[in-house]
């Protein structure tokens, strides 16, 4: 008789390393700016804000349809004002349609990740006891920061 293995989910896995814990911490940091940005915002525009993203000296909010994001353009003004007070680094509030029932359009060449999300995969990857899937991790992920792949080019 064989060892039988109860298979483990892959949270499981993503809980315990360690490595994470920065993209945690950006997570946390963005949700965190997501409740902050909507509680500025009347209730109405507020339910159309699917994500932020706070990149200084820019905050970029993601709606779900071109006719939200034309009343956060006209909001952003009032927005910005609101928000310098507790991040005065911002000058400029950016607004992006994302319909999550569409595919997202991929720059060619795959994904582009900021250099630290993507030295932070690339971290979680190389440690990974796993070898094979350490191995798809790297091959599927890395280089993704456009400086990185430019870089290789």
């Amino acid at each position: 008789m064989g060892i039988s293995h109860k298979p483990r989910s892959i949270e499981s896995f993503l809980r315990q390393d360690a490595n994470l814990d920065p993209l945690r911490r950006e997570l946390a940091r963005q949700t965190r700016a997501l409740a902050h940005v909507r509680a500025l915002l009347p209730a109405e525009l507020a339910a159309h804000l699917l994500a932020v993203r706070v990149d200084p000296p820019r905050l970029v909010l993601f709606t779900d349809a071109s006719a939200w994001a034309a009343r956060l353009r006209f909001a952003a003004p009032q927005l910005l004002a609101a928000l310098r007070r507790p991040m005065p680094s911002l000058n400029a509030v950016h607004v992006k349609v994302h319909q999550p029932d569409r595919p997202a359009r991929r720059p060619e060449g795959g994904p582009v990740l900021s250099g630290a999300a993507a030295r932070a995969i690339r971290e979680v990857g190389e440690s990974m006891t796993d070898e094979a899937l350490r191995d798809a991790l790297l091959r599927c992920f890395w280089p993704l920061s456009r400086r990185e792949r430019e870089e290789r080019q």
